[in-house]
Formats: structure tokens, sequence, C-alpha cells
């Protein structure tokens, strides 16, 4: 209970949009303990770093899982769209936040973690559209789909820390579904006559 407080804590101050990394002392005050507590479960500020990282990974992961989920009678163009989206929300909603934790990542060498559990997404897309596109290469649509989750996640790279009004957000959304969904779209094999 302690340590969910912690990271609880931790994630909200993130969240306020601090330019500043919270000191140990503010994420214990905000979760309502002593800073002594922290360091019976961390034992220095990067093991807290390193136990945020992969709550709000794993989090990340589950959010967009149900997404896909609650998207399962709808048409795969419309499922591509929808996760674009999520993909999109989750990580440009609170800028200063997700700049944190991807300054925390590669400061801890966390990347290889991070990749794993994309690859891990981008395997649960494939099963997706594999059940619609039945008689695609298997493999094909895996590494497509492994290159369509790098792709966003480099265009959320550069928008974390390009400043856009709303409208250029809105088309580089826009160009990004439109560029996935007719990607995947294409690996339906062609009809046979």
């Amino acid at each position: 209970m302690l340590v969910a407080s912690v990271l609880e804590a931790m994630d909200a101050l993130l969240a306020k949009g601090s330019s500043e990394e919270p000191s140990l002392h503010t994420i214990a005050k905000r979760a309502g303990v002593g800073v002594g507590s922290l360091y019976d479960y961390f034992p220095n500020a990067n093991a807290l770093w390193g136990s945020l990282v992969r709550r709000l990974t794993q989090a990340n992961f589950e959010a967009l899982q149900n997404r896909l989920d609650s998207t399962h009678h709808e048409p795969l163009a419309q499922t591509v769209a929808d996760m674009v989206d999520g993909v999109l929300d989750t990580y440009l909603a609170t800028p200063v936040r997700t700049r944190a934790i991807i300054t925390a990542i590669f400061r801890l060498g966390l990347g290889r973690y991070v990749v794993e559990e994309r690859d891990r997404f981008a395997a649960i897309l494939s099963t997706r559209v594999l059940r619609d596109y039945p008689a695609a290469d298997h493999a094909l649509v895996h590494r497509e789909l492994r290159t369509m989750c790098d792709l966003m996640m480099g265009v959320i790279m550069g928008e974390l820390w390009r400043e856009h009004d709303r409208a250029e957000q809105d088309r580089i959304r826009q160009l990004l579904r439109d560029l996935v969904v007719s990607r995947i779209t294409s690996l339906e094999p062609p009809k046979t006559p």
C-alpha cells in the first residue's frame, strides 16, 4: 500500500506539469509518509524512478489493451485509427510527465524493457489484424505492426519537444492515422479471381 501511495504521489506531481523533478521530500509529503519510509522500499531516487517507469508502462499497456478489446466489433480500419488515437492520447496528454518518464527510461537504461513491452503490444495488435486478414503472411503482419509502433513512438518523441498549436497537432494526428490505417489495411492479400 505504501509503495502504491508513493508511486501515485510521484505520478500526480509529474502530471501537474512542473519542469523540475519532484524531490523525495515532496513525494513523501504528497504520499502522506515520512521520507525515511521511502528508503525502506526505495534505496535511492533511481529505484523510485525505475518502479514508476515499470508501473506506468504496465498501466499504459493495460489501458491500450482494454481500448483494443473494446473495439473487437469494429472494422479493422476503425480499430487501427482508435489505437493510434489511444497511443497519442496516452503519451501526449501530459507532455511534461511523459518527457520526465522518457528521460528516466534512458538515464536508468530501461529502454530494452520498454521496447519489449511495446513489442508485446505489437504482437497483440498482430493477432487482431490477423483475425480480419487470416490469409495474410503472419511474419509480415507482425513486422509491420512492430514498425508502426516504432513509427508512432518516433512521432511522439518529436511532438513532446515541439511546440504546435492545436490545429497542427490535429493535422499530425490525422496524417499518422491515415498512414497507419493505409499500411495495415494493405496487408490483406489480393483476392484471387
